[in-house]
C-alpha cells in the first residue's frame, strides 16, 4: 500500500508550487509491503503519529507495493517523535515485485530514501539538498539500487549512505549498489559518503564518493567509514 502523510490536512498542496526551496512542509511516500525484516513479521512504523499504530513486514519477498515512476518528492521529511520520523520516500518491507523508478527526493528534512527490510528494487534515484542520509538502509533489506545521485545539502547533510546490518539478526542487509554518485556538501554536520556497520553485507559496485565543487561543498570527515 502507498501512504502520503502529512502533518495537516489542508496543507498538502498549496503555496506557490514553483517555489520548492522548504523543507519539512509535509511527511512523505510511505510504502508498505509484506517481505521479510530482521525484526520479523509484524513491525510497527515509525510513519504513523502516537494515535495510530501501522504495521509492516511478512514472509513474502517477492511481495508488491505497487509502482512508483516519474515523480517528485519535494520539501518533504518530518519527525513525530524523537528518532521517529518519516522520511522523503520511506519503503517498509515492499518486496521485489514493487517497481520505484525515476525518482527524485527534493529538499528532505530527514532522509531521502529509506528501505526497512524487503526486496524492491530501486532506479534512477536523485537525492537533492538532503538533510540527514541519502539512502538509508536497515532491517535486512535485499534488493538492487542502481543509477542513483545523492547530493547532500549545504546547511546539514550526514552520510551518502547509511547502511545497518542489525547486529546478529537475520537476515542480514546486503544489498546490491552500482552506479552511485555521493556529492558530500558539509554544512554544520560532518558529512560522510557512506557508513557501513553492524554486520552489513551489501556490495557497491561502480560508484563515485566526492565533493560538491560545483556548490563549493566537501566531504568533510570521511569518503568511508566502515563500523
Amino acid at each position: 500500500s502507498a501512504v502520503a502523510i502529512d502533518t495537516s490536512a489542508t496543507d498538502v498542496i498549496t503555496g506557490d508550487p514553483t517555489n520548492l526551496m522548504g523543507t519539512a512542509q509535509w511527511g512523505g511516500v510511505v510504502l508498505s509491503g509484506r517481505g521479510i525484516t530482521s525484526d520479523g513479521e509484524e513491525v510497527a512504523t515509525e510513519a504513523a503519529p502516537s494515535d495510530g499504530e501501522r504495521f509492516f513486514g511478512g514472509t513474502d519477498n517477492e511481495d508488491s507495493s505497487g509502482s512508483l515512476e516519474y515523480i517528485i518528492i519535494a520539501e518533504s521529511g518530518f519527525a513525530f517523535t524523537t528518532d521517529e520520523e518519516v522520511q522523503g520516500l520511506t519503503i517498509e518491507a515492499a518486496g521485489s515485485g514493487t517497481t520505484i523508478d525515476f525518482v527524485q527526493v527534493l529538499r528532505s528534512d530527514d532522509d531521502c530514501v529509506e528501505w526497512y527490510g524487503g526486496a524492491a528494487d530501486a532506479s534512477h534515484i536523485i537525492c537533492n539538498g538532503v538533510e540527514d542520509d541519502g539512502l538509508d538502509i536497515d532491517q535486512g533489506y535485499v534488493g538492487n539500487i542502481q543509477f542513483a545521485i545523492v547530493r547532500m545539502g549545504a546547511m546539514a547533510g550526514n552520510h551518502g549512505i547509511e547502511s545497518d546490518g542489525q547486529d546478529l539478526n537475520t537476515p542480514f542487509t546486503a544489498p546490491n549498489i552500482a552506479n552511485l554518485t555521493v556529492l558530500g556538501n558539509a554544512g554544520s554536520q560532518e558529512t560522510v559518503g557512506a557508513l557501513h556497520r553492524e554486520n552489513f553485507q551489501g556490495k557497491v559496485y561502480r560508484s563515485v564518493f566526492t565533493d560538491d565543487l560545483l556548490a563549493g561543498g566537501e566531504v568533510d570527515f570521511a569518503c568511508l567509514n566502515v563500523d
